[in-house]
């Protein structure tokens, strides 16, 4: 449903409490003094359960000529990160590895 149709479908006093609601949260997510903020160096992953974790990338920003910026996106079944990773066989973990020459 658009915003148009949920306005339409919605009596003032609803869509009252709605913006109140959506403000709130908006001023929650918006204040910085929650937020974790971590550069990654190279070769460093970020593992997001995008269904408990509110996150966002910043602007990247050139260091060094020629620098660039590569982002690879993946998506993964719960139950097959829970029984692959966190519940491997014979207490081996299943992560890839990285050779950091």
């Amino acid at each position: 449903m658009d915003s148009a149709q949920f306005a339409r479908d919605r009596d003032l006093e609803t869509r009252k409490k709605w913006w109140e609601a959506y403000s709130y949260y908006r001023d929650v997510i918006e204040d910085e003094s929650s937020w974790f903020v971590k550069k990654l160096e190279g070769g460093e992953v970020v593992i997001t359960d995008n269904w408990r974790v509110y996150h966002a990338r910043k602007e990247f920003k050139m260091t060094a000529d020629g620098q660039e910026r590569i982002l690879c996106t993946a998506c993964m079944d719960w139950n097959s990160m829970a029984n692959r990773v966190l519940s491997p066989e014979k207490g081996e973990f299943v992560f890839l590895e990285i050779d950091q020459h």
